[in-house]
């Protein structure tokens, strides 16, 4: 998990200008945030000693509202600018993916589903934006606060921010159970999502063979089947993500009749000397930190969802293409004129020999065309000289020039192609031959 958001923050710390001007305000935020409950703590002092007067009154409204503005205003900008910064980051994390998809070879998108790619696109890029945005955020804010309200109400009376810290050791363990329980559900939710994109996507692709089949009936009840697992195990991660918040406000609600008792005990002046405006700040203040509290199980949530699906998404950039550029590969060729020349060319795929030298030469400005029975290797022709395939014997030259001496981008920069392939369901070669027979009845 280190490494995962150690890669996400390369791209975060593009954008690190916007984000140390959000914390600089963040700061500015809490801090003022905290010190509205002194002061209407210190009114309260003044009302109940008999010293207030029309002119302390207006003072401390003015001072609550000034400070109550200052937060506010700082709020609306910190949520501007480190919101949208984070809608840029996802921004750059698909248009790198694309570029990265383009790089690709066909053994990539052999292995994975278009529908799985979909889902990984929009629900996980979709959880790394809100860590990326509202965590930091909501993670950096929540910190401010707690420091500087525990500092505020230690300034008030220490043995009373002693009492109020002994919920934090049930919050740390309540958390650190339940996170590594939402890893786990979490992880089988999104890939069941990628099952249900992955169908819908083949469906639509493939919606003349279905239709051609007449079999949209048992399509559907397969999309529904697959729905209704999404559904279920959606439910067991409720069943954990649930209880977070029910739990913060139980705990909060014993440590509030534990300040009542002990905070009530002193104002009567048994057992310390705490004022009734002073115990009024550090209710106040204990009130303020309920919701940061309360946030820690929603950031740390947040947090681990974004970290889960940073990691399905860095496992693509993870992929690297079967051919690529190597050490021979010359970056000064820029351009090709078009003449092919195959030399005692050989191909074996899966222990059969499928082209047994192979010699042809097709100069520049030539049409050819290849005939044979299917099978017969045209395809795989096609293929050497687009170089998704390189052969093990031989060789094949472009301008004269060996084809592994190109830079694969320049290379594929020159050729045009237009396959011509059947659709095919995610599914085993028996189900994708007897796609159209009713079920019950033998292939």
């Amino acid at each position: 998990m280190r490494q995962t958001l150690r890669d996400l923050l390369r791209y975060i710390s593009r954008y690190r200008a916007v984000y140390l001007f959000g914390i600089a305000l963040l700061v500015v935020a809490s801090f003022v945030n905290t010190f509205v409950p002194i002061v209407v703590g210190r009114a309260i002092d003044s009302f109940s000693e008999g010293t207030m007067t029309m002119t302390t009154v207006w003072w401390y409204i003015g001072a609550v509202i000034g400070l109550a503005l200052v937060g506010a205003g700082t709020m609306i900008i910190v949520r501007r600018t480190m919101l949208n910064a984070s809608w840029e980051i996802q921004f750059d994390i698909r248009r790198d993916l694309f570029r990265h998809f383009t790089r690709l070879d066909g053994d990539f998108y052999d292995n994975y589903r278009v529908g799985d790619l979909m889902a990984r696109l929009t629900a996980d890029l979709n959880a790394v934006r809100m860590l990326a945005g509202i965590g930091v955020f909501q993670g950096v804010f929540t910190a401010l606060v707690l420091g500087f309200t525990l500092y505020r109400m230690a300034s008030l009376d220490v043995g009373l921010t002693l009492l109020t810290l002994t919920i934090v050791p049930f919050i740390t363990i309540s958390f650190f159970i339940l996170l590594r329980i939402i890893h786990r559900r979490y992880e089988k939710v999104q890939e069941q999502f990628s099952n249900v994109s992955a169908m819908a996507q083949e469906n639509f692709s493939g919606i003349r063979v279905v239709k051609g089949f007449g079999i949209e009936d048992r399509e559907l009840a397969t999309f529904k089947t697959l729905n209704d697992e999404f559904i279920r195990r959606n439910l067991r991660l409720t069943r954990v993500d649930g209880p977070l918040f029910p739990l913060m406000e139980l705990l909060f609600g014993l440590t509030i009749s534990l300040l009542l008792l002990v905070g009530g005990r002193q104002v009567l002046g048994i057992g310390g000397s705490l004022t009734i405006g002073e115990f009024s700040a550090f209710v106040f203040l204990f009130e303020g930190i309920q919701w940061p509290l309360i946030a820690l199980g929603w950031i740390a949530n947040m947090v681990q969802r974004g970290s889960t699906s940073w990691g399905r998404l860095r496992s693509i950039f993870d992929e690297r293409p079967r051919i690529r550029d190597t050490e021979e590969t010359d970056h000064s060729l820029e351009r090709v004129r078009g003449e092919i020349e195959f030399r005692d060319v050989s191909l074996t795929l899966d222990g059969q020999r499928v082209l047994d030298r192979v010699s042809l030469r097709i100069r520049a400005g030539e049409s050819i065309g290849l005939t044979g029975r299917t099978g017969a290797g045209k395809t795989l022709i096609v293929n050497l000289i687009g170089r998704l395939i390189d052969p093990d014997e031989g060789e094949i030259l472009i301008d004269g020039i060996p084809i592994r001496r190109y830079p694969v981008r320049v290379l594929r920069r020159y050729i045009g192609l237009v396959p011509q392939e059947p659709f095919l369901f995610s599914d085993t070669i028996a189900q994708n031959i007897t796609y159209g027979v009713p079920d019950g009845d033998d292939p």
